[in-house]
């Protein structure tokens, strides 16, 4: 603050913090839940309720952080749950209860201080309720929407950043589920569904073939995206616990849990036990004598 009034310029920084912030949440999220997630369930996660039919899909069960999304696979919808490690689920409560109040305080203050015209419209954007009520819904300050292409930059910039080569969401969800099937126990790999889905599309799509002829491979991409976003399926069918089948949640969710904690001791993190790492012997967790 500067003589007891917030600095806009300090504002906007902060909000830039904030969207590198959540965009490398991102990927630890993308990585570190176990199947990977497709971008259309990363983008409607939900931390609150809203008015319409549509469920939050972000819940804590026994100590940890459940995603819980679903994806229409042409016949019937399906539920996934997937749980966050320690590391990266104490990220996400951490935001939503400290960040966001204050980003949202900050976004009001903003936008009711200058005179209508006299500031940039970029610096009074405001989010609509059901547009902030998503975790990854659009960054503070410019309103910048989340899309399958700026997810998939995202992830080639911080993968080529410390593998010193650039995976797109693609590439990534083909190697996870690669190194599952090695790695993981049988009953734990993950399902490709990512590629299953886009397959399934494409043989849809097949009977009007012709009129696809000259589109390239990105362009493929944002199709089948925007069919996944059109079809509203996957948003309407989150949180469906509510409505299932007696018997059916908790097991279900067992067998979830299981193959998400079985990818975080692969990888390595603390909060998971003694499993070796992906990537080579890793330093074991204090014990609670250890001191400081």
């Amino acid at each position: 603050m500067r003589d007891g009034v917030f600095d806009n310029e300090k504002i906007e920084q902060y909000f830039v913090d904030i969207s590198r912030f959540k965009e490398q949440l991102a990927i630890c999220t993308l990585v570190t839940a176990g199947i990977p997630l497709r971008p259309s369930e990363l983008f409607t996660l939900q931390h609150e309720n809203l008015s319409s039919n549509i469920r939050r899909n972000i819940f804590i069960e026994d100590g940890m952080v459940a995603l819980v999304t679903g994806f229409n696979d042409i016949t019937e919808t399906k539920l996934i749950v997937r749980f966050l490690p320690r590391e990266v689920g104490e990220l996400v409560i951490w935001y939503l209860w400290l960040v966001l109040p204050f980003v949202r305080h900050l976004s009001l203050w903003q936008s009711n201080q200058a005179p209508s015209g006299r500031l940039d419209s970029r610096r009074r954007c405001v989010l609509p309720f059901n547009k902030d009520a998503c975790l990854w819904g659009p960054d503070p300050g410019i309103g910048q929407e989340w899309t399958y292409s700026r997810l998939n930059r995202v992830l080639e910039r911080e993968t080529e950043a410390r593998l010193e080569y650039a995976l797109d969401i693609a590439s990534y969800n083909d190697i996870a589920v690669g190194i599952s099937r090695r790695l993981l126990e049988r009953s734990n790999a993950f399902p490709n569904y990512f590629r299953a889905d886009q397959r399934r599309k494409l043989d849809l799509m097949d009977e009007n073939a012709e009129d696809y002829d000259d589109i390239d491979f990105e362009e493929w991409m944002d199709i089948l995206y925007d069919w996944d976003r059109e079809t509203e399926t996957a948003g309407m069918a989150y949180a469906c616990e509510i409505s299932e089948r007696p018997n059916s949640a908790s097991d279900l969710r067992a067998k979830f849990r299981a193959c998400s904690t079985d990818w975080h001791r692969r990888l390595g993190l603390e909060s998971c036990g003694r499993a070796p790492s992906l990537l080579g012997k890793r330093v074991g967790a204090p014990s609670r004598g250890d001191g400081d």
